[in-house]
């Protein structure tokens, strides 16, 4: 936390123009297994530290963004167990 702490001020003090965040879909892994809708308004659910970091690393880009004119883009990198496959597997 420390460390992406340091980089967005880092970058605002610097007048760097863009930061481009890899997260996690983890953060919301309370979710796993139950029926809640996974989109946009899905609120977090983090249950560990590593998934509470990458929470914490969107929000500090969320304040940097609002408060330091610095553009963010979090992208959170992963897959639902729930996402159709678009081919078939090889047999």
């Amino acid at each position: 936390m420390d460390a992406t702490l340091s980089l967005f001020q880092h970058a605002a003090a610097t007048g760097v123009k863009q930061v481009v965040l890899a997260s996690s879909n983890w953060i919301h892994r309370d979710k796993r297994f139950t029926d809640d809708a996974l989109n946009s308004s899905a609120p977090p659910g983090p249950v560990n530290a590593y998934r509470m970091s990458k929470l914490f690393s969107e929000r500090t880009g969320a304040y940097f963004a609002e408060h330091h004119e610095l553009s963010v883009i979090c992208l959170r990198i992963g897959w639902t167990q729930s996402t159709p496959r678009m081919c078939p597997l090889p047999r």
